[in-house]
């Protein structure tokens, strides 16, 4: 129950922190890069990777689980790395040549040059239907070894809606507030991202201890 529950309190945490005066300020430096949201992020998709590799090791037997597994964890791990800049969040170096006059950031990060840059929506969109689509597996036979556990429907379904929000809100405008706070909270959807990814791998390896 705590893990159906869970993305529902971080949005109504996150919104009423973002809504109270008291607490708008604080939180908002909680949200702004290389502070605590987006490092959860980044160590949930790390430890995510880290987990899926170890999953698809020891799913090596069925090549549609262990192909699967490792490309997925392989895809957290780039967006991990994306997340930190590649590491120039901790370690503090510079941007190469190369990429300076493209990153609009100028940042070692490949979803910040011109053309990507604030046009994360669609890769949290695709992660949200993706995961809803993994839950409709859980009932296609062989597939099951890959799908989505059910209990995470309500963490790929939050993270859709906010996330198309966000993107409604590129070329839409609902309310001057309301669109605020969506784009405000886009750094905790993309913290939920990286959590949904670290409890699907969690629970697959638990599937495998105890596959009764």
């Amino acid at each position: 129950m705590g893990i159906i529950l869970a993305p529902f309190v971080i949005v109504f945490l996150y919104g009423l922190l973002l809504s109270m005066p008291s607490t708008r300020n604080s939180t908002l430096w909680m949200l702004e890069e290389n502070h605590h949201v987006e490092l959860v992020t980044f160590a949930s998709l790390f430890l995510g990777a880290v987990l899926g590799l170890l999953l698809a090791w020891r799913t090596r037997q069925t090549a549609l689980g262990s192909v699967f597994f490792a490309l997925f964890s392989l895809g957290l791990l780039f967006t991990a790395g994306e997340e930190v800049a590649w590491g120039q969040t901790f370690f503090d170096f510079e941007t190469p040549r190369m990429l300076k006059g493209l990153n609009r950031q100028n940042e070692l990060t490949l979803h910040n040059i011109r053309g990507f840059h604030n046009r994360t929506e669609f890769f949290r969109i695709a992660f949200g239907v993706g995961g809803i689509l993994g839950v409709w597996l859980s009932s296609r036979g062989r597939l099951r070894r890959i799908a989505a556990p059910p209990v995470l429907l309500p963490w790929f379904v939050l993270i859709t809606l906010l996330a198309g929000l966000d993107l409604l809100n590129d070329f839409y405008r609902i309310h001057r507030q309301f669109d605020r706070n969506i784009h405000e909270l886009s750094e905790v959807v993309e913290m939920m991202v990286g959590l949904a990814a670290l409890l699907y791998v969690s629970i697959k390896l638990q599937e495998l201890r105890s596959p009764g």
